[in-house]
């Protein structure tokens, strides 16, 4: 819905991240996801926008994506936080906070990432309906209802989720 009406469209890209169970549930649905806090930190102004993709570093336990302003969003995860259920979709993570000396450790960890990412997945598979790369192993469709409900009932910490479902 979009001021109030309805959208058709043959695909639909659900990136509501920790919101998505809570979105989907208006429509009977759930996939296996696990919502942790983490902090988010905008770069300086750079000279020319940065050419690269949406990225999950979990080795280094950061993620990367430009930015509006010419910048570049950079996030990291903390791995001992719990579980996060935002308690209603309008509910903003502005009132959480990051542990301090957060972004100086992660500065230290991303710097050497930059220089080498490539690629445009997401928008490929937004604007073509697939990709150059064959990334079937990331469909929804490849968790059964009953997989995804036990996993849902469990609880876990943050350091116990970095062995992602895939």
């Amino acid at each position: 819905m979009a001021d109030g009406q309805a959208l058709k469209a043959e695909t639909v890209i659900c990136a509501a991240h920790s919101w998505t169970n809570r979105l989907l549930a208006a429509l009977g649905r759930s996939v296996p996801v696990k919502s942790f806090v983490h902090q988010r930190y905008l770069t300086a102004p750079m000279r020319e926008a940065a050419r690269l993709p949406a990225v999950n570093a979990n080795p280094y336990g950061a993620c990367l994506r430009p930015a509006t302003g010419m910048r570049i969003l950079v996030g990291g995860e903390t791995a001992e936080r719990p579980e996060f259920d935002p308690p209603s979709l309008d509910f903003g993570m502005t009132s959480l906070s990051a542990p301090a000396g957060f972004s100086q450790s992660l500065r230290a960890q991303v710097k050497p990432l930059l220089p080498a990412l490539a690629g445009l997945l997401l928008a490929e598979l937004a604007r073509e309906g697939e990709t150059r790369l064959d990334i079937s192993a990331f469909s929804p469709a490849r968790f059964s209802a009953s997989a995804t409900a036990a996993y849902m009932r469990s609880r876990l910490r943050q350091h116990e989720a970095f062995a992602r479902r895939h």
